[in-house]
């Protein structure tokens, strides 16, 4: 088999396999504060404007037309909606947050959950938000938002409230702010966690972090992704989330026609060289190790 062919089965095969939806045992899967998992849209009691339905219709028909080239038409309509459902939450809490502390603000805070994590006593405590919300405005240390019952202290999987900002959320929504603010080489107040020992990897550093996985990466930078995210986990004493790493992977459509992020990414993969465990993944046997992994949590 090619490499070509054997990369579009592997891809086909992360989009399509049923095995992540087994969500009792992946919930288990990660413990730590850079934990991505969303509350799902999906199943809310909540009645859905005109406008939202607009763009649900404008999102799926987008994700079908270019799921079909890859998929069959059920698989298509099936993983599209999938996509579309996310998407739609996602803008939903960006516009919740930027009501809150502004536009600027919410890109800085989606930078900071990528860069610093979500548990906000571990974030540096010299960063300042400048925010020109309806509810918060000048400038405020991530500290004074906390108290302030803005954003939640941990994330997500710690506070359920439904009118804070989660770093981790925000984060998710805008997997393209940190590689935006970390290719911009003038800009860097926003210091970068690093993992506790160091990980062999060919992957930019613009792309270490975990919501980089959402991007539309090309096929050798996916592999270091992927090897990067497990080892980054590890590094951290916990288990990479096969399902939720797929799930942001679903979303690469939704930004694979943003022609800067898209030729950023392109140049990086035809600079790329993998080192030889990169080389070596297939995805496909990839997720299936995790998963088993997931399974015995």
């Amino acid at each position: 088999m090619s490499q070509t062919t054997e990369s579009s089965a592997d891809l086909h095969y992360t989009y399509t396999s049923d095995e992540d939806q087994d969500e009792d045992s992946a919930s288990r899967v990660s413990e730590d504060d850079h934990e991505e998992e969303e509350e799902e849209a999906e199943g809310t009691n909540e009645e859905s404007s005109s406008e939202e339905d607009e763009n649900y219709l404008e999102l799926l028909i987008k994700a079908y037309d270019s799921l079909l080239s890859r998929y069959k038409s059920t698989q298509a309509v099936a993983l599209a909606s999938r996509v579309a459902v996310r998407r739609i939450y996602q803008d939903s809490l960006i516009q919740k947050a930027i009501h809150l502390v502004g536009e600027d603000a919410v890109q800085k805070l989606a930078i900071i959950g990528s860069l610093q994590g979500s548990n906000t006593t571990k974030i540096s405590k010299n960063i300042q938000v400048f925010c020109t919300g309806d509810e918060v405005k000048g400038a405020n240390t991530i500290k004074q938002l906390v108290q302030s019952s803005i954003i939640s202290q941990k994330g997500s999987k710690y506070d359920s409230s439904n009118e804070k900002i989660h770093l981790n959320l925000i984060a998710a929504a805008m997997p393209y702010a940190a590689f935006q603010y970390m290719d911009d080489e003038h800009t860097k107040d926003i210091p970068q966690k690093k993992s506790r020992h160091r990980i062999a990897t060919s992957l930019p550093m613009k792309l270490q972090y975990i919501e980089a996985g959402a991007l539309p990466l090309g096929a050798k930078t996916r592999k270091a992704h992927l090897h990067w995210s497990s080892q980054f986990f590890e590094s951290i004493n916990c288990k990479f989330n096969p399902t939720i790493y797929k799930r942001n992977m679903r979303q690469t459509v939704v930004y694979e026609n943003i022609k800067w992020l898209t030729k950023r990414l392109d140049d990086i993969e035809a600079s790329l060289t993998l080192n030889t465990e990169e080389k070596d993944i297939s995805i496909k046997k990839f997720f299936k190790k995790y998963y088993a992994i997931a399974q015995k949590a």
